[in-house]
């Protein structure tokens, strides 16, 4: 009887293996036979859930079997290496029960990444498709990050928990001076500022300070490049320190402001007598033009001084 005869009977026939399959050149026959009756077929597409099988060539078609016996029977484009997925799993697992046995098996392994027992069919049954989480954790501990979530210019690890990867906003950071690149980390660079933080501007692909500022201390100016100057005796004004003073509000303490617009030390008295500026303060305010601070601060100086040393006596 022909072979393809032969392997036409056997399939009408439903061979059934218990452990060893037919002869070896009825196995080749039916391997080939089955794979020119089915090359032809390009229905359907590639499956697109993971990356690893979109990217496989369509055309590609092949047919393999393997006995317990080693035996390989191929025909078409079986040597094409591609990822068979979660079909690696139960020859992996036999492997590990081989190695350890069924019991150490169960104790070590537990679960899966579905985070149920290992054979529960519910694993299956309630995801869409019979798909189970294709990000789901390998190693489900609160220890093994799985990733990061972005918003806005804050990033968030995700840890492993039970399988799945859950963000942990208690250890959230902040991207600096960038916003977030989509929504997994924040950008390291930039390519306009759309892509910096609030208050900050592209320069070249960094985001640096936008403009002139002026930091917390309120005497330290900030450019746009991020250098600071102090400007003491002044304060900083607008993102830049200021050069003269109208009263002793704009001067660093403890400097005031005196009759010229300047910010100078508080005048002190010397031991013999009271100082010239101060007799001026208080015996001829004529030629004192705007400086009413000034003149109160000495006038309080004059007066400490008269305390001390009796009346003082200015020059008219």
């Amino acid at each position: 009887m022909p072979a393809h005869v032969e392997a036409d009977a056997a399939a009408e026939r439903c061979y059934v293996s218990t452990g060893h399959l037919p002869e070896p050149d009825l196995v080749m026959t039916t391997v080939k036979r089955a794979y020119e009756r089915f090359r032809g077929n390009t229905e359907g597409t590639n499956s697109d859930v993971y990356p690893a099988l979109a990217r496989v060539p369509a055309d590609l078609f092949g047919v393999c079997v393997v006995g317990t016996s080693g035996n390989v029977y191929a025909a078409g484009d079986a040597d094409h290496e591609f990822s068979i997925m979660s079909v690696s799993k139960p020859f992996v697992f036999a492997l590990v029960c081989q190695c350890l046995g069924a019991e150490q098996a169960r104790d070590k392994l537990g679960v899966n990444s579905t985070g149920l027992p290992f054979n529960a069919l519910s694993a299956i049954e309630r995801g869409r498709d019979g798909r189970t989480n294709p990000t789901a954790c390998t190693y489900p501990s609160p220890d093994t990050l799985c990733g990061t979530t972005c918003s806005g210019d804050e990033q968030t690890p995700r840890v492993c928990s039970m399988g799945a990867c859950i963000a942990n906003s208690s250890l959230t950071t902040r991207c600096g001076a960038y916003t977030c690149d989509g929504e997994t980390k924040c950008r390291s660079t930039c390519a306009s500022a759309s892509d910096c933080a609030s208050g900050y501007t592209c320069v070249g692909d960094i985001c640096k300070p936008a403009g002139n500022s002026c930091a917390t201390d309120g005497h330290t100016a900030v450019d746009g490049e991020g250098n600071r100057t102090d400007c003491a005796p002044y304060l900083c004004s607008g993102g830049r320190c200021a050069s003269t003073c109208s009263a002793t509000a704009d001067c660093l303490a403890p400097t005031v402001c005196d009759p010229m617009g300047q910010c100078v030390a508080l005048p002190s008295s010397s031991a013999g007598g009271t100082s010239a500026a101060a007799c001026a303060c208080v015996a001829g305010g004529s030629g004192l033009a705007g400086g009413a601070n000034w003149g109160a601060a000495l006038a309080v100086a004059a007066l400490a001084g008269a305390r001390r040393r009796g009346r003082p006596r200015c020059g008219r």
